[in-house]
């Protein structure tokens, strides 16, 4: 009863204040009307009261909200108090896991690092603490890749350099099935509705994931040395010589192509199709027809695939050190900031209205997403890093059998993991589990 006279006289008051101006309001790129935007922004204000039983209603009553709260709540991560961000970020994790369980995107690795985000988190949490060694199993690579790790709920599946993906029991790490392909694996898979889509050199090849047998392929003279990426029942893949090309999930039938010289891997996400070019532009096209909507010249091709840092906000980083966000609607440029280094990752990583850059000076540098701000920046002495593993409270770096924690907010140190192993793929995390593919073996940690 506190909670709803409170946030009752809250909204009163902030619905009669907005009502002189006009009907509804544009917010982050979406209508949303005066009422429903006065009781999110009670809800907002009472995640800071003193009352720990106010403060967990209102959460509720955000996450119940969905989606439409988010703009509000990664505004409010401007808030001076620690604490108060520290609050907003719970309920924006708490939305996300929502989203997955409505959607079931924890069974789904749709694009480069697990999707538009490139987060490299499925879903759950990342451990605070020190976690421990759940089980390891011998995989033998001679040609390890960055995106490797291609976790989904009840298994995880490695790919190798060589050709050969294998899947093995998310809970104890058992074999359940290898699948050898004729031709080498050039970048990470993704995963959606029983279809791994790996790309190959001599082109695309989508394996069934009950047994691993092969359901579908297209071959292509130059091959694809991208990370393709899946929106509904339609999977996007990029092509030396023959561009972006629209294939049916399921079947492999090409629904449609857009010729142009790709570079780096692709960005789907809903009605969102963008790709990098190698002539240095980004170019978003229409996910029905192929048709061009914009292109946005960048000065220098991409080293890695766009990222969707926030709705409506992609940030790419490109060969000569530029990190730009670029609106979605149009691709007008919001924020551009030089950087000291380049990048050897193969992805970005954006959560929680953050972006998360790794470069080859040994920087791990968080960003704002909205206005491409400094928050923090820490060197972990590593080389080589892959693509960083980020949630809305941690974010995890690795190199050369080194794995590193920090707190996503701060950038505080949280705790360190080493093997004896000249080299490791990115980790990938999915319900609460961390995957590290090191050059001998699959490990997977969990918390204590």
């Amino acid at each position: 009863m506190h909670l709803r006279r409170t946030v009752r006289a809250t909204a009163a008051a902030a619905f009669a204040a907005a009502c002189v101006f006009c009907a509804a309001v544009l917010f982050a790129g979406q209508e949303v009307d005066l009422e429903t935007r006065a009781k999110i922004e009670g809800y907002v204000r009472l995640l800071g009261a003193d009352d720990a039983k106010t403060r967990d209603e209102a959460s509720g009553a955000l996450v119940e909200m969905g989606d439409v709260a988010r703009p509000f709540l990664e505004k409010a991560l401007a808030d001076p108090s620690a604490e108060i961000r520290v609050r907003v970020r719970g309920v924006l994790a708490r939305l996300d896991d929502a989203q997955r369980a409505r959607t079931g995107e924890d069974q789904t690795w749709p694009g480069l690092r697990g999707g538009s985000t490139r987060s490299g988190v499925a879903s759950g949490d990342l451990p605070r603490q020190l976690p421990s060694l759940a089980w390891k199993t011998e995989v033998h690579e001679r040609a390890l890749i960055q995106g490797a790790v291609v976790p989904a709920g009840g298994y995880v599946a490695c790919l190798s350099g060589e050709g050969v993906v294998r899947a093995f029991a998310a809970k104890d790490g058992a074999r359940l099935w290898l699948s050898e392909i004729a031709a080498g694996v050039t970048a990470s898979g993704v995963l959606a509705a029983e279809r791994l889509v790996v790309p190959t050199g001599k082109g695309l090849v989508a394996l069934d994931t009950k047994d691993g047998h092969v359901a579908w392929q297209f071959d292509a003279p130059y091959g694809s040395n991208a990370a393709p990426a899946i929106v509904g029942r339609r999977v996007f893949a990029a092509f030396k010589n023959l561009g972006v090309k629209a294939f049916d999930l399921a079947t492999g039938a090409v629904e449609f192509s857009k010729p142009f010289s790709p570079a780096g891997a692709l960005l789907a996400d809903a009605d969102l199709v963008v790709c990098g070019t190698a002539d240095g532009s980004l170019v978003r096209i229409e996910p029905d027809t192929g048709k061009e909507r914009w292109k946005k010249a960048l000065g220098a091709p991409p080293n890695m695939g766009p990222t969707l840092a926030a709705p409506g906000i992609i940030v790419a980083f490109t060969k000569d050190r530029w990190l730009r966000a670029i609106r979605a609607d149009d691709g007008k440029e919001l924020w551009s900031v030089r950087e000291s280094a380049v990048s050897g990752s193969e992805s970005l990583a954006a959560a929680a209205g953050r972006v998360f850059l790794t470069d080859e000076s040994g920087w791990i540098i968080a960003r704002d997403a909205a206005s491409g701000r400094l928050i923090w920046r820490r060197n972990e002495g590593l080389v080589e890093m892959g693509g960083p593993c980020a949630t809305s409270r941690e974010v995890i770096v690795s190199s050369r059998g080194r794995m590193t924690c920090r707190d996503a907010d701060s950038g505080d140190y949280l705790w360190r993991l080493d093997v004896d192993s000249p080299d490791n793929a990115a980790p990938a995390a999915a319900a609460g589990r961390i995957y590290v593919l090191y050059d001998n073996e699959l490990r997977c940690y969990e918390r204590k």
